[in-house]
């Protein structure tokens, strides 16, 4: 079973409604619904539904409306006790009490899930509350309050609307809560704000001077010291007025976006993967070439071989004038000079066989003869002397 009283007074038992008829006992059950699983008193009803001016029947006629009522809603829901009634219901059958449950809620949440938890809580608003049941003084103060509560949530949603930033999006809400609450100053407040965030500052002292003029001649009054220094600090164009805060967006959204992902181009895939495989070249042709630097710069030119070191073969071994790598490594720990240019590293190779040629060519560093070549006739010295 459903209560309803965040519009007009009705009462569902799953898809059927339930007719409750009079206005003296749709009062009574509202004044119950209103104070649920709590014994309200007969005297106070009576004085609730009759006032000062009670007929000498109003016990009776309560009495009637009561057993009517049981018989509508079960004995086992309405139960009478020895100083008055109790309506016995479940807190989640009452829309005001879910409502009031929200806003507890959403107290201490972050502003994008506060806004959505009382825009939850406003949406089981139908209408004013107890609609039907306006006139009746006995609910009088309990309509009042109740709408106060519901203004109030709503300020509570804008401000937080407010600052998750969307200013833009509220301001036709607030010009329409205004012209219907027209002494309203929070919901004034906030559209100055929302205004001015929105990049309209004219628009927003507009209002400010509008809500001046009409406190002034309404109730003869000054805007509240917090709407003065608001507008003195549009005026001053305060930089805390601004909102930090963007738009929530889907967290779907902001994964996506915060994924990396292969393009979904071909050709953009296939140039991606070339311009790895060209730095991986490049990266090889760097490392090989150092290497060759580093080896060219480690074997410096030795002294020419002498005649008396060179037995075996008649032309010089030019190898092994170099150094090998281990004796050259000491050397080149110690230089570490720059990197050799090409240019340079082909004019050492050229030096180097330009003296080769010299030692086989030159008559001291001529070798000498085995003694297989000693035992055929000598042939006459054509080669030139370069000494």
């Amino acid at each position: 079973m459903k209560f309803r009283v965040l519009g007009s007074l009705e009462i569902w038992d799953g898809p059927s409604q339930i007719e409750i008829k009079g206005a003296k006992r749709r009062a009574v059950l509202a004044l119950l619904l209103l104070h649920a699983n709590e014994v309200v008193g007969k005297d106070r009803l009576i004085d609730e539904l009759w006032g000062e001016n009670a007929p000498p029947t109003a016990a009776a006629s309560l009495h009637n409306h009561i057993s009517r009522l049981r018989k509508a809603l079960g004995s086992e829901r309405l139960v009478t006790r020895a100083w008055g009634y109790v309506l016995r219901v479940d807190p989640e059958e009452i829309d005001l009490q879910r409502f009031e449950r929200l806003i507890r809620e959403a107290e201490p949440m972050p502003a994008g899930e506060r806004s959505a938890n009382l825009a939850e809580a406003l949406a089981l608003w139908r209408g004013p509350a107890l609609a039907d049941l306006v006139f009746e003084p006995a609910l009088a103060k309990e309509v009042a309050r109740l709408e106060e509560l519901r203004l109030t949530v709503l300020e509570t949603r804008i401000d937080a609307d407010l600052e998750i930033g969307r200013s833009a999006q509220i301001i036709g809400e607030l010009e329409a809560l205004i012209a219907e609450h027209p002494l309203r100053e929070r919901l004034r407040g906030q559209l100055i704000l929302a205004l001015y965030r929105d990049g309209r500052q004219a628009e927003a002292l507009e209002v400010y001077r509008e809500t001046r003029r009409l406190l002034a001649d309404e109730l003869g009054l000054e805007p509240s010291p917090a709407l003065r220094e608001l507008e003195r600090a549009i005026l001053r164009q305060d930089p805390s007025l601004a909102s930090t805060a963007r738009p929530a967006e889907p967290v779907e959204a902001e994964q996506a976006r915060s994924r990396w992902r292969w393009p979904r181009s071909p050709l953009v895939a296939v140039a991606a993967l070339l311009l790895l495989a060209g730095g991986g070249v490049a990266a090889a042709m760097v490392a090989t070439r150092n290497g060759a630097s580093h080896k060219a710069k480690a074997a410096p030119a030795g002294p020419a071989p002498s005649s008396s070191t060179q037995t075996s073969t008649s032309t010089p071994n030019v190898e092994a004038a170099e150094p090998t790598a281990t004796q050259a490594e000491p050397a080149a720990a110690k230089r570490r000079k720059p990197q050799p240019s090409p240019s340079t590293r082909d004019a050492r190779r050229a030096r180097i066989a330009r003296r080769a040629h010299s030692a086989a060519t030159h008559p001291a560093h001529q070798p000498q003869v085995t003694q297989r070549a000693a035992r055929r006739p000598s042939a006459p010295n054509t080669t030139r002397s370069t000494g």
